[in-house]
């Protein structure tokens, strides 16, 4: 190649796999050669193509691979019934449209041969077929694709023009497994020119590809010449890294990759800063280094502030696709908003962040006011219904406010709290009659006129905001490309004819040309680069680091719906997509480490929360490397400071040690808070006064209280004792105890309609047991921004429903196991004095008779069959799960139950049970029987049976350490402990505050 460029600089043409790979072997080449060459000559197989095409077709116009996708979603939405099939409920999915679109697009460039082996079922190639028929519907319309330039390419004539536009000399490299479009283009523009040199990898290529396509190469007359590298081990490192199973017995990676672990992501990324600063203060310069993430968009970002703080010269390469950008969802809501007939919900989150309140005081007015059960419709009626609720919102508030006012043990700071609140929902009422004036303005503006009065809009509403932003967080580029996303969307909907599609049709094929990741970095040159493997692995540099090399991230875990789980591989290549994606992730990688003099491979061991972390497997597949050993630093030498944060960092990780840091003066001021505390007696787990830990815990208990004490006496502590709510993040789906209340209510509501036994699926029972639900599941969807959209209150509702309903049929279809009785009661609450069951309790009593036992018990069945005759009393406690069905709580209900003295309950049955009835796999759990006269019980399949003195014993130690011990620490650090911190949400805040404030350092 260097041969053909010194004889004629426009003879020649190199071809790779990607744009980014031709522009790096281009700039590879200039350094090999010290001088210019013609960056035109460095193309790919898609851009010959495409220029072939226009050549035998002038005037044609390409539709690029987001204009096709455009052109599938929407072919996807106008399928008829019959033809989406099984895949009908999906037809208003995004994300599912853009699965279908890859499909498609592959029928497209693979053939349906090749096709059909990939995707899972006859339904998933039916619906590809079918989409992709949409796609084609434009053709004759002066447009064409990817596809149709590799199949349509006729090698007769085309010669001269060729040979004038890319010269008379091939170079190609990287080309490995096309498909067959591409394959046949290929083999077709070969003999085009009168010489080709195409270097092949064989460890790119999957099992057969190489072999077939070498195949047809020498049908060609193309000779075969092996080419063995210099350092062959080093080579065959690499290649084994592609290949499944273990390393080849002579490859070796040490020359090239090292391997490091540490502590948690802060140790690691300090560590990157540190060898990134060392290197350029060595004379490396800062853009011959480069750090590879899987997450450049999150991960990258933490490095990226890291490595500025330090002084390093830095840029990130990041893929977010525009809908990622708050600038853009925000000019999409209110649209969104109209299409869905105005939700409560969108309409409350437009109104988010035009007020001085906190979301989560919003959401408590909205919850209060009822805003969030108001239906959907037109504005008009949406706005009638909210101002209406607002204005009855207001009304009560005042009333209260008055009737506080006139009491007068009331306190001023209530009384000001109740006008705050009426004050609030005022100001609410007010900035909603506002946004209901815009969003009238903006139905005027796009009603019945299509895509150019959307269009228009949302141009009026950029230029409104653009002037509020600031470029520091790349707002204003990335207005910039929704801007010409719009455009450009409009302009290919009006050139197709489908400019009049209604508002949703438009917003779904908008979103997905907005979901296509794109890459954006900072202009900055000379600096290190935060990158991703893909990006990485066309770009040469000295030294890169791969950050994070932990299972989960390298490699990832997706897949298209639409493609096989099973390995089909009988043939050529891989049929399994997600052995494709896995192969893809790795060939990044291993381009990424082929590319550069040197590799350092890092990982963390463990999460800044300290839950563990496994390094990836591929690890495994990197032969003759492996994690080098933590060096012990010694206790004299201080680590090199990168910045302020850093500063106070070390100092306290040196004073949680027992050491200390010599910090210099004019630092001093930095760690003077931790330098004072340092001087502070260590933090006590223990409550000294007795006095307090009553007042702080109450003189009551409950068995979820004893629970949460037995799991983690601190986090009891900090739950029970100080009132601390714990962290609850948004989630699809009910919590465990939301799921538990929704049952305990359902049950209760038509449990007391139906007879014992009786079958609620018939005589419409069905719907009361929906209904109720509906009502039930409100309470916890109105409050929940993620939970409150229409599809997943739906789902949720079916979900609880079908839960209660396969329970009720349990009960129906086997009474006698079920343990149902002639007579039922449910939830009968209890407040017991210690003092009322001293019989039953005689050592819980003596020494806390004041002290109150509360609870309910959720179900007592009367006279209910059993396999060896009739049980005189069955106590039950509804669970979701048996995750939660403990013994314990059923030893100490039954003594509730017998203290009681209930008259439908005899004093001392002669046969009782307890049993926990679990509702989303009906069934029965832990049963254990009671034998009151004998004082003591039998846990069925499960040892040892205790007697009443026993529970006795344990309830009194517990009690005990509440009240006697008054120690609360952590659950790791307590003998016997039931629970952990894996995934409690104190663990970081307080708990491992605490920890050091008592001079136990880290975990």
């Amino acid at each position: 190649m260097a041969e053909a460029h010194r004889e004629d600089p426009t003879s020649y043409t190199f071809i790779a796999p990607t744009p980014e790979e031709a522009e790096s072997f281009a700039e590879r080449f200039a350094r090999a050669l010290k001088g210019p060459v013609p960056a035109g000559n460095f193309v790919t197989l898609s851009k010959v193509a495409e220029d072939l095409h226009r050549l035998a077709h002038p005037g044609e116009v390409l539709l690029s691979r987001s204009v096709v996708n455009l052109l599938a979603a929407d072919a996807f939405s106008d399928l008829p019934a019959d033809e989406l099939g099984v895949f009908s409920p999906l037809r208003s999915s995004a994300t599912f449209a853009r699965s279908a679109a890859e499909a498609a697009w592959d029928l497209a460039i693979r053939g349906e041969a090749e096709i059909a082996d990939l995707l899972a079922s006859e339904e998933a190639l039916n619906l590809a077929r079918a989409v992709r028929r949409g796609v084609e519907r434009v053709r004759g319309r002066g447009v064409f694709d990817l596809a149709d330039a590799y199949r349509g390419f006729d090698p007769a004539g085309a010669m001269e023009e060729l040979r004038n536009r890319y010269g008379t000399r091939l170079f190609a490299d990287g080309i490995a497994d096309l498909p067959g479009a591409e394959m046949g283009f290929l083999l077709r523009l070969l003999p085009l020119f009168e010489e080709a040199t195409i270097t092949l990898d064989p460890a790119l290529w999957s099992r057969g590809g190489l072999e077939e396509f070498l195949a047809l190469l020498a049908e060609g007359g193309f000779e075969e010449i092996e080419c063995r590298p210099r350092d062959e081990p080093l080579s065959k490192g690499l290649d084994s890294f592609l290949l499944d199973g273990p390393p080849h017995p002579a490859s070796d990676l040490r020359g090239l990759v090292s391997v490091e672990s540490h502590p948690d992501p802060e140790a690691e990324t300090f560590a990157l800063c540190r060898e990134a600063k060392r290197l350029i203060s060595e004379g490396l310069r800062p853009e011959d280094i480069s750090i590879v993430v899987a997450d450049p968009a999150t991960r990258g970002r933490e490095i990226l502030r890291a490595l500025q703080d330090a002084g390093v010269p830095a840029r990130l390469l990041a893929g977010e696709s525009l809908l990622e950008k708050k600038t853009v969802q925000v000019l999409l809501l209110p649209f969104r908003a109209a299409a869905s007939g105005y939700p409560p919900e969108l309409i409350l989150t437009l109104l988010d962040g035009s007020l001085p309140t906190s979301p989560r005081e919003l959401e408590a007015l909205a919850s209060a006011a009822g805003l969030l059960l108001l239906p959907a419709g037109d504005l008009a009626s949406a706005r009638r219904s909210w101002i209406a609720a607002l204005a009855e919102h207001q009304s009560a508030l005042r009333e209260m406010e008055r009737v506080l006012a006139a009491d007068e043990t009331v306190l001023e700071s209530e009384v000001a709290a109740a006008a705050r609140r009426a004050e609030s929902c005022a100001l609410v009422m007010s900035r909603s009659e506002e946004l209901f004036d815009r969003l009238a303005s903006m139905e005027a503006a796009i009603d019945g006129s299509g895509l150019a009065a959307v269009a228009s809009e949302l141009g009026r509403l950029i230029e409104l905001l653009r002037p509020r932003l600031s470029d520091s967080d790349g707002d204003v580029p990335a207005l910039d490309g929704f801007e010409e996303a719009v455009t450009r969307t409009a302009l290919t909907l009006e050139a197709l004819g489908r400019a009049d599609l209604p508002l949703d049709r438009l917003l779904s094929i908008l979103v997905a040309a907005l979901g296509v990741p794109a890459w954006a970095g900072s202009a900055r040159s000379g600096a290190v680069e935060i990158l991703s493997p893909a990006l990485s692995s066309k770009r040469y540099r000295r030294v890169k680091f791969v950050a994070g090399f932990n299972d989960g991230l390298f490699p990832s875990r997706s897949a298209n719906p639409l493609y096989g789980l099973n390995d089909l591989s009988s043939g050529r290549g891989e049929r399994n997509l997600h052995l494709r994606n896995d192969r893809i992730e790795r060939y990044w990688l291993r381009k990424a480490i082929a590319s550069s003099s040197r590799t350092v491979v890092t990982y963390p061991r463990a999460s800044r929360e300290g839950a563990p972390l496994v390094p990836s497997l591929w690890l495994e597949r990197m032969a003759g490397v492996s994690p080098a050993a933590e060096a012990e630093e010694e206790p004299s030498k201080s680590p090199t400071i990168l910045s302020r944060r850093h500063l106070r960092v070390e100092y306290a990780r040196a004073i949680a040690g027992g050491g200390r840091l010599e910090v210099p003066a004019d630092l001093l001021g930095e760690v003077d808070p931790l330098r004072l505390r340092a001087g502070e007696p260590p933090f006590q787990w223990r409550i000294e006064d007795p006095g307090v830990s009553s007042t702080l815990v109450v003189r009551s208990f409950s068995y979820s209280k004893l629970r949460d004490y037995r799991s983690c006496p601190f986090r009891f502590f900090l739950t029970r004792a100080l009132g601390i709510e714990e962290p609850a993040p948004g989630s699809l789906e009910l919590t465990p105890l939301e799921r538990g209340t929704a049952y305990h209510a359902v049950l209760r509501a038509v449990g007391g309609e139906a007879p014992p036994g009786a079958d609620l699926r018939e005589g419409g029972g069905e719907d009361l047991v929906r209904g109720e639900v509906e009502r039930t599941a409100a309470r916890f969807l109105a409050d929940e921004k993620v939970r409150r959209m229409e599809a997943v209150r739906r789902r949720i509702v079916s979900a609880v429903a079908s839960d209660l309903l396969g329970y009720l049929r349990f009960e129906a279809e086997d009474p006698v196991r079920a343990a149902v009785g002639r007579r039922r009661m449910a939830e009968v609450p209890f407040s017991l004095e210690l003092s009322r069951m001293g019989e039953l309790l005689p050592r819980s009593a003596e020494s806390y008779g004041d002290l109150t036992f509360r609870g309910r018990i959720d179900r007592i069945d009367l006279g209910a069959p059993g396999k060896k005759g009739e049980i005189e009393v069955v106590l039950s406690d509804y669970k979701s799960s048996t995750s939660g069905a403990e013994w314990e709580q059923l030893q100490l209900y039954s003594l509730a139950l017998l203290a009681l003295g209930l008259p439908e309950v005899p004093a001392r049955p002669g046969s009782m049970r307890a049993l926990f009835r679990i509702v989303r796999r009906p069934g029965i759990s832990r049963v254990l029987e009671v034998h009151a006269g004998e004082g003591r019980m039998v846990r069925q399949r499960s040892k040892p049976d205790p007697t009443f003195a026993e529970v006795d014993g344990e309830l009194r130690e517990a009690l005990d350490g509440i009240f006697q011990g008054r120690e609360f620490r952590r659950a790791a650090e307590v003998e016997g402990s039931t629970g952990g911190c894996w995934g409690c949400p104190f663990e970081v805040e307080p708990c491992a505050i605490a920890a050091w404030m008592a001079g136990e350092g880290s975990r």
